[in-house]
Parts: C-alpha cells; sequence; structure tokens
C-alpha cells in the first residue's frame, strides 16, 4: 500500500497551498505512517542505516521523536577518501556509493573512466541513478545518489510549489506557463546547476523556452580542479597538474569567459525581442541574476521583464561580497516588488519557499527537527526552537532521507503570520565551520554509533590515516 510520501503531488492534486493547511495531526498522522514505511523498507538495505538502528535497537519507529538517533551528519556524504576522485579509483567510488543506496551499480565494475564526468555520464547512462554533487567549497565533494523515480517526483514537486511563488496562489494543473532566463550553465552535476534542468523540464512552457548564458554542461573535473588550485593558492603550494580532459575544459572554459559580453547581450536581446510580453522566471545565484538586471538597465531595460514575472535567487554568494545595491538593482530590472527565496539543501529534495513574511515554510513530506547543537538531544517540536537543523525527507525510496545539517536556525511550530499551518523556518540561518574531529558528532547518535556506520560505509576502502 503507498503513502501520500510517495506521490506528494498526487496525493494533494498538485494543489500547493493544500499541504501547508494541514492541522498539527493531520501532518503527524502523514509522517508517522510514512516515515514506518521508510524506515521498514530501508533498515537493512542501508548498511550505515542498519549500524545506526542496531546502535539505537530500533527495529520500527512507534513515535517520530524516535528518529533523531537515526539521522545521517551531512559530512556521511563525502566520507570516502577524496583522492579516489583524483585518481580515477572509480571502482572504489563506486562500491562505497553502493552502499548509500538500493540501487545496483556494480554493472560499472572493472570499468576504466577518463575522466569525472565519464563516470558520471555511465551511472546517469546504464542505471537506475541519477548522481550529483555539492559544490565543494569546503575543499571537500559530497557524492549523492539519487534514483531516477525520485527526479521523476521531485520534477512533479517542483512543478506543484511554483505556485508558492505568486499572490494569490495558483493552482498549477498542467505546466507553468513561462519562459526562463538562467543566467548560468545550461547544466552539470552540481546541485545547483542540477537546478536547470528542473526550471527547464519543470517550470518553462516548453523547454525551447529555457534560455542560459552558458549552452553547455559544467565538466566536474573541471569545477574540481578550479577548487583543488584554490587550496594550493590557500596553502601556498604548487598547483596541481591538469591532464588532459581537464586542460580541454579549461580551454572551454576561458573561451566562455572571453565571449560573456556577447552572450550577455545576445541574452537581453532574447528578453527584449523574443520575450517581450511573456511572463518570465529569473533564476539563479544572486551574483549571476544581479549580473543581468546591471546590464539590462544599463540597455534602458526598465523594467526589463512582463508584468507577472518572477525573480528566484538561490545558493548565496558564496563567499564573495555583495554587489552594491543588488537587491534594488535586481528588482528595478525585473519590475518585481519582491525576490523569491529558498532554503534548501542538496540532501533534501524539495525547496523550503518563503512566504510574504520571510519565513520557509517545510511541506509536510520532509519532518523538520530541532537538535541541540551540543548535546544533539532533539528540542520539543512546538513553538520557537533554535538549534541544529535536522530534516528527514519521506519522499526518497531508494536512500535514506534522514540528515543532520550544518545549519543552526530559528524553527517555529505554531501558525505564521501568512496564514501557513505548516513548520518554517525564521531568517538568520547561521552555517557553522566545520572542525577537524567534529564533523561527525553533531546528531543524538553516540560516537560509538557513528563510528559503526561510518565503518559499514568505508570499512574496505582505503581511507587517509
Amino acid at each position: 500500500m503507498g503513502c501520500f510520501a510517495d506521490d506528494p503531488a498526487e496525493y494533494f492534486r498538485s494543489r500547493s497551498s493544500v499541504p501547508h493547511h494541514l492541522s498539527r495531526e493531520e501532518q503527524e498522522s502523514l509522517q508517522l505512517e510514512a516515515l514506518q514505511k521508510r524506515f521498514g523498507a530501508l533498515r537493512d538495505a542501508i548498511p550505515p542505516l542498519k549500524a545506526l538502528a542496531d546502535a539505537a535497537r530500533l527495529d520500527e519507529i512507534r513515535r517520530i521523536d524516535e528518529i533523531a538517533p537515526l539521522l545521517f551528519p551531512h559530512s556521511f556524504y563525502k566520507s570516502f577518501p577524496q583522492h579516489l576522485i583524483h585518481q580515477g579509483r572509480f571502482d572504489a567510488l563506486g562500491a562505497w556509493l553502493g552502499r548509500l543506496t538500493t540501487h545496483d551499480i556494480s554493472a560499472l565494475a572493472g570499468r576504466r573512466f577518463g575522466s569525472i564526468d565519464g563516470w558520471m555520464d555511465a551511472i546517469d547512462g546504464e542505471t537506475e541513478l541519477e548522481i550529483m554533487h555539492s559544490s565543494g567549497t569546503t575543499g571537500a565533494l559530497s557524492l549523492y545518489p539519487r534514483g531516477k523515480g525520485e527526479a521523476a517526483a521531485q520534477l512533479r514537486l517542483f512543478r506543484m510549489l511554483t505556485a508558492e511563488w505568486l499572490d494569490p496562489v495558483e493552482v498549477v494543473d498542467d505546466r507553468p506557463d513561462y519562459a526562463v532566463i538562467w543566467p548560468s550553465y545550461s547544466g552539470g552535476r552540481s546541485a545547483i546547476l542540477k537546478g536547470a534542468g528542473v526550471f527547464r523540464e519543470g517550470v518553462a512552457r516548453d523547454p525551447s523556452l529555457f534560455f542560459s548564458l552558458i549552452p553547455a554542461a559544467m565538466s566536474s573535473d573541471w569545477q574540481i580542479y578550479v577548487l583543488e588550485m584554490d587550496q594550493a593558492r590557500r596553502r601556498g603550494d604548487a598547483p596541481p597538474v591538469a591532464n588532459d580532459y581537464v586542460r580541454l575544459k579549461m580551454a572551454e572554459a576561458e573561451e566562455f569567459r572571453s565571449s560573456e559580453a556577447e552572450r550577455m547581450s545576445n541574452l537581453l536581446d532574447t528578453i527584449r525581442r523574443q520575450l517581450n510580453g511573456n511572463r518570465v522566471v529569473i533564476a539563479g545565484g544572486p551574483a549571476n541574476v544581479h549580473r543581468v538586471a546591471s546590464e539590462g538597465i544599463a540597455r534602458g531595460m526598465t523594467p526589463g521583464l512582463a508584468p507577472g514575472s518572477i525573480v528566484r535567487t538561490f545558493g548565496g554568494l558564496k563567499g564573495f561580497p555583495q554587489p552594491e545595491n543588488m537587491e534594488a538593482t535586481i528588482k528595478r530590472f525585473a519590475g518585481v516588488a519582491r525576490i523569491g527565496e529558498a532554503y534548501g539543501m542538496t540532501e533534501v529534495s524539495s525547496p523550503f519557499n518563503a512566504c510574504a513574511d520571510g519565513n520557509f515554510h517545510i511541506p509536510p513530506w520532509v519532518i523538520p527537527l530541532v537538535l541541540d547543537p551540543a548535546s544533539g538531544v532533539p528540542q520539543p517540536r512546538q513553538g520557537n526552537r533554535r538549534g541544529r537543523a535536522a530534516f528527514v525527507d519521506l519522499v526518497p525510496r531508494s536512500y535514506w532521507g534522514g540528515v543532520v545539517s550544518a545549519d543552526i536556525v530559528e524553527m517555529g511550530w505554531g501558525r505564521c503570520g501568512c496564514g501557513r499551518t505548516s513548520p518554517h523556518v525564521k531568517p538568520g540561518i547561521v552555517r557553522l565551520p566545520g572542525r577537524a574531529g567534529d564533523e561527525y558528532r553533531i546528531g543524538a547518535s553516540t560516537e560509538k554509533a557513528i563510528h559503526s556506520a561510518l565503518y559499514a560505509l568505508t570499512w574496505d576502502i582505503e581511507v587517509p590515516a
């Protein structure tokens, strides 16, 4: 028998407002049923989850709060030796990845790949997985296995949730009626660039109405090499040596950089001529959206977008300084009163959209918890609570959706000023820096349990001393 989290868009009939107006009792009844089903199916199928469950002596979930010691620290997803990527040891990486999913990728074992891109292409093309990775700004890359079924459900959810961008909220029965401006690469395997496909297939009225600044997917090999160069520069070391494939991707990136002014001009011409009168969603990192807005204003495009258009920003500035008057510039170009924001993370399949009051609302297919930052003990799920954010994503069927984040948040469980009853994260999210030796000791699990789970994940894979 299915549950609401198998396909929330179908369950709620594409009505985005309904899940955000359930009573506390309705929310938790749906959540507990789905949680019991997911845990029952995955408990013994995902080795690190089994290790945590064995340590906690849990064979079934009776109450939602019992889930706290079963949450993966976000660091689990980068627990493999990072040099395996650099050395192209994809068999070992595949063995590690296979312990986080119920999907079988053993058919790729024994094959040689000349690049990370090639290995990921084979996973995407020949297995039931779609792999993605983090931005790597911390110096270590995280890898995430996603089943194709989860990716399809996520697309349907994203399409439904576009209604939350509007005021008043609309019902999205088929596909949203927008063109999309995406001021970045048209694809890639980082979580943000994976979003390009979601906007192309889930937001644009037709895929032909998706317009990117760079008509190519970003190479993961090149992205990792740039990060390695930055790390070497910070340490005062010599830069890493690029192989032939990376040098080719470096040349492509340089070509894109040198032609950026021309491509920006063409993108603005498309907005002015081809999309005149069409509602547009312009989406991306705030710095990228600001560049389009600044260039558009310089051309006299104020506003440059048709009435009813929307701006969505996400991903933050990645440590770069905020451009002067960034928000005002974007609003002036787009002709909007508000820039839509969302809070999310790669480990969770749905973004949490901000309401008019600025609070990020969590739909019922994601269970939020707030943990004491020092002890990891879950705080009561009522009132306003501040601590480390943790979530259980109930949509995944092929991997475990429970994760402890690196974020300190204030979470509210009361009715929001916007009228929604769903739990919400308040503005002012703070990301804690990782501390050596502490990156796994951040949840409610004991140190011994975490050690057992890590061993189950990495036991026959070479790890650095």
